[in-house]
């Protein structure tokens, strides 16, 4: 897959299968309203939006790239592992998304149960209304709070309550980088550490991480986000070419707001880095054009 325009390609965005506010066919149209020619939807832990994210795909015309966004550890190190070009119906990837998902729904009611010790009732259910089918998560706690009028937005929400430190955050204990890695490669996909700069880690801890990712099978790091600072984009881009590494771009879109990060907002790979679409043979994007056209 070769494209000239960065823009056109979003690499890492969510649906109402996880905690997304438009449902996957929305999802898409919107990336067509913008013109994104190639699309890979990275739900939390789970592949359920695929399926009619590429009906809609055909319908106008956007490359599908088959993704999800895998929560992993580093040691006692929370991250995400977006999984590029996977085959939604592996049999290994299938049972990670099942053990991910067990941890997501007790981490849901672990949540729960400390909001109401703080006087908060109610706030598991709330959260299961929001998420629908989905497990609820972090996302839909904080919808479900501002609608009530607790807390005025996710800023206050999450260095009030649910932030790490917090009186309502839940540490979960995810599955090491290597076996996300392994579980995404057995798969058919492409390992890309997420968001790096928003893990707040020190650089050399980065440097550390990034690098036994590399050496674990990882291919690329995401180098551009939407509403990233460019001095981050900088340092992203510095520690992909430090561990070898191949770089993603993406939003990260979540829903659509004045402030939210919205699809193909963001600017072009720093011309010096592997651009991870270009390891993705055509027949990764389900349907639609492909960036090659």
């Amino acid at each position: 897959m070769r494209s000239t325009e960065r823009s056109r390609i979003d690499l890492h965005a969510h649906s109402s299968a996880s905690d997304g506010m438009l449902s996957p066919s929305e999802l898409v149209a919107r990336a067509a309203e913008r013109g994104i020619e190639v699309l890979a939807l990275t739900d939390h832990d789970t592949t359920a939006g695929i399926a009619e994210a590429r009906q809609a795909a055909r319908r106008h015309g956007v490359g599908l790239v088959p993704a999800i966004e895998m929560s992993a550890a580093a040691g006692d190190k929370p991250l995400h592992v977006v999984g590029l070009g996977i085959d939604p119906d592996a049999a290994g990837l299938r049972a990670a998304i099942g053990r991910l998902r067990e941890l997501r729904a007790e981490r849901a009611r672990r949540i729960g149960r400390r909001l109401a010790r703080l006087g908060i009732a109610q706030a598991y259910e709330g959260a299961c209304a929001e998420a629908g089918a989905a497990v609820p998560g972090r996302a839909h706690f904080a919808r479900w709070l501002i609608g009530r009028g607790i807390c005025a937005d996710n800023a206050e929400i999450f260095s009030r309550l649910l932030g790490r430190g917090r009186p309502a955050y839940v540490a979960t204990v995810w599955p090491e980088i290597e076996d996300t890695v392994a579980c995404i490669r057995e798969a058919g996909g492409v390992a890309v550490l997420a968001h790096p700069m928003r893990y707040k880690f020190t650089a050399t801890w980065l440097r550390r991480i990034a690098g036994r990712f590399r050496e674990c099978g990882g291919s690329a790091i995401e180098v551009v986000l939407a509403n990233q600072p460019q001095r981050e984009t900088a340092t992203a881009a510095a520690i992909a070419r430090h561990c070898g590494l191949m770089g993603s771009v993406g939003s990260d879109f979540h829903a659509c707001g004045r402030y939210a990060p919205e699809l193909g907002a963001f600017g072009a790979l720093p011309p010096e880095i592997e651009p991870v679409w270009e390891s993705l043979p055509a027949a990764s994007v389900l349907a639609g054009r492909t960036a090659a056209q």
